[in-house]
């Protein structure tokens, strides 16, 4: 700004050492600077405030005006203190080279002034803080490490055995009367402004350094965790890098106090039995932090590190850790590690102490088991009906599994509710392994049910299927056999009563599906519901594949308004599949009255699910044009060995059949179900494997 109102003209007698101004060629402003070299016309300059070295052309250079020079530089030259090159006055590449890394490595580096300036340069010591991980269930430990000797223990260089004569007066001298700050009023030394309180921890020992040369004390700072003789003036202060992990539950089921839940569904709850230690812990820190600190405002913080921090609702300090600085506004965003919350805090109202470090922290991070959010995340209309439901109220809390890194899977209940299934009740989750949740009707008594002797009207199906509802207690892919059940067999044998119904029931037409005729062709097995069936899924040519592509588009453009017209075994009809509510072609298998459920397979991908009967229409004859796209098949000439049990049988055939390249399918047995050949592109049967290792036996 100065220079660009005032044209002022540069001098022509520069000389070595000088001082000036210049326009920086990389930043384009002004800056100090102290003339180096002159080659002709160019002048190579240090930048006094930056530390860095340019060269500019001579005409560039300027006076530096009185009020300017006055101030003092910025950037202060500095050596390494006690430590000197192995050969000459300058500094090896390689010494350079490894003391840059060091201070990559680490975000931040403290400096101590050792001695007096020596040709305009100070000695210092660089300092940095060390946090070496612990073990399990043990806290991590911190140390001060300086890097002058880490040059010396690497052989980078030597010590310098002047500076070893620097007695431990001159360090307490340093310490105690000259390393005072001030600033807006508030005077402390330096460790009061690096650490605004006292981390109470076990007391810190002082490693003592022999001098090689004359046994004086070393100017180092203190060192944490060695086991040598305590100073009488030491501090009880070390550092630590995180609060104590919470204790495992001491059993599987107790009554617990749910505190918090946060957005990825995690609640955060304790035993009842923990009250008293929060109570001790609330009351030791109004006690500790009950006077205002003037210096907190002015501490900087970093994330992930602990602290004691202000909750606005109930002006009380808790324990908490870091989890976001914001610098322009002077706050962090802390996580209140024994209740679970977190909330936004001024410098102000946090706290470097890491009071009652010795108490483990004491929210348990648990997850409702066997259920999941509808969509990606819980959404807040859940969230929200969870929070009011369970936080702050007594709850029964038992264990359900193994915890999955520091998440506990648990099923919760509130009252005479089990919240895990009652959310899905509520549609407002779903169960992980796709179980529905049961639905609840009203049904009569016995006297009040009327029989019905009129038949019913119906343009499909041979007979209407009597099912169990105990098949929807297992999930979507299972193909294990239902047992029926009737509400009223009064004695009777269930074929005759499946004779009964037969005589009774109108038999009408159904519409199916024509039936895939070719007996060689290529497939791929991409789902395995049974080990005694294969679902075929055929690799059509490009005509035949576009026009399959062509009927699954117009299926969704149609309204498939027209709901079932009668529920029937194998008939054909179109069906919503649940992933991408899409629709696709399909044959009912079951059908569940009480439920209005059905269980449906979607022919041309060999998929099976439950859906629910609403989800289900009337399937027109344009659609019934072409083939099943998947065969349901058996493999010819063996059978499963039956001493294995089904899941090792499960595994062997996930292995052998599932997302291979394609298989060449032969069918030596035409039938409703056909029995076939799977070879491969060299004739090689793919299941040879299984029969070697006696997973299929062949047979007749």
């Amino acid at each position: 700004m100065y220079y660009s109102k005032k044209k002022t003209q540069g001098k022509e007698d520069w000389k070595v050492s000088d001082r000036c101004c210049t326009m920086c060629i990389q930043s384009q402003t002004w800056r100090r600077a102290a003339i180096l070299e002159i080659d002709g016309g160019n002048a190579k300059v240090f930048y006094s405030d930056f530390a860095c070295v340019e060269t500019v052309p001579v005409s560039d250079l300027r006076e530096l005006p009185p009020e300017f020079a006055s101030v003092g530089d910025a950037a202060i030259m500095c050596h390494l203190c006690g430590v000197i090159p192995a050969v000459g006055d300058e500094w090896p590449s390689i010494t350079k080279e490894f003391l840059k890394e060091l201070l990559d490595v680490y975000p931040r580096v403290f400096i101590t002034k050792v001695g007096k300036f020596k040709d305009k340069s100070m000695p210092v010591e660089l300092w940095v803080y060390h946090t070496i991980q612990g073990g399990a269930l043990e806290p991590n430990t911190s140390e001060w490490r300086c890097l002058n000797k880490k040059i010396i223990e690497q052989g980078l260089g030597i010590p310098d055995k002047c500076m070893q004569s620097v007695g431990a007066s001159d360090v307490n001298t340093a310490n105690n009367g000259d390393d005072m700050l001030s600033f807006l009023n508030i005077t402390g030394s330096v460790r009061d402004w690096l650490q605004i309180e006292p981390m109470p921890m076990k007391p810190l020992k002082v490693q003592r350094q022999e001098s090689e040369s004359n046994n004086s004390q070393s100017s180092t700072p203190l060192h944490i965790n060695e086991e040598n003789k305590e100073e009488p003036n030491s501090s009880d202060t070390i550092f630590i890098s995180d609060w104590l992990p919470a204790e495992p539950l001491p059993c599987i089921e107790f009554t617990a106090m749910p505190t918090f839940i946060d957005n990825n569904g995690v609640i955060y709850l304790h035993d009842i039995s923990q009250q008293d230690t929060l109570d001790l812990i609330r009351k030791a820190l109004d006690v500790r932090f009950k006077s205002p600190d003037p210096k907190a405002k002015f501490v900087k913080w970093t994330v992930g590190e602990p602290c004691v921090a202000l909750f606005f609702l109930d002006n009380r300090f808790y324990r908490g850790r870091v989890i976001e600085v914001n610098d322009e506004t002077s706050s962090c965003l802390i996580h209140y590690i024994d209740y679970g919350n977190e909330e936004m805090c001024s410098f102000e109202n946090l706290r470097k102490s890491i009071a009652l470090h010795q108490i483990p922290i004491q929210a348990h991070k648990c997850v409702l088991d066997r259920i999941k959010p509808i969509g990606k995340n819980w959404d807040r209309t859940t969230l929200d009906y969870i929070h009011k439901s369970i936080v702050e109220k007594q709850c029964y809390v038992k264990v359900s599994g193994k915890p999955i890194g520091d998440l506990i899977p648990i099923d919760l209940k509130y009252d005479k509710l089990w919240v895990n299934d009652h959310l899905v009740d509520f549609e407002l989750a779903e169960y992980k392994d796709g179980t529905k949740a049961v639905v609840r009707k009203f049904v009569p008594t016995a006297k009040e049910i009327v029989k019905i002797d009129e038949p019913i009207e119906s343009d499909s199906g041979p007979d209407y299927i009597v099912e169990s509802d105990d098949y929807l207690d297992q999930s979507s892919d299972s193909q294990m056999s239902v047992q029926v059940r009737c509400l009223d067999l009064e004695g009777k044998d269930w074929n005759d009563v499946m004779e009964e119904n037969e005589i009774e029931s109108n038999i009408g037409r159904f519409v199916t599906f024509p039936s895939f005729t070719d007996t060689e062709f290529l497939c791929n097995i991409t789902v395995l519901y049974e080990i005694n069936k294969l679902e075929l899924s055929v690799i059509h040519d490009h005509e035949t594949t576009v026009l399959y592509e062509k009927m699954g588009a117009q299926l969704q453009l149609e309204s498939n308004e027209s709901s079932l017209n009668g529920v029937y075994e194998n008939k054909a009809c179109l069906a919503l599949f649940p992933e991408d509510k899409q629709w696709y072609r399909a044959m009912i298998l079951q059908y569940s009255a009480i439920k209005k459920l059905i269980k449906v397979k979607y022919v041309d991908y060999g998929k099976i699910e439950v859906i629910s009967l609403n989800h289900a229409r009337e399937i027109s004859d344009e659609y019934l044009k072409l083939p099943t796209a998947t065969v349901t098949a058996t493999l010819h000439g063996v059978k499963v060995n039956p001493s294995l049990d089904e899941k090792s049988v499960a595994d062997k055939f996930t292995k052998t059949f599932l997302d291979k390249d394609a298989f060449h399918v032969k069918v030596i047995t035409p039938q409703v179900i056909p029995s076939v050949e799977l070879r491969d592109i060299d004739g090689k049967l793919i299941y040879e494997n299984l029969i070697e290792e006696e997973v299929l036996l062949k047979c007749d």
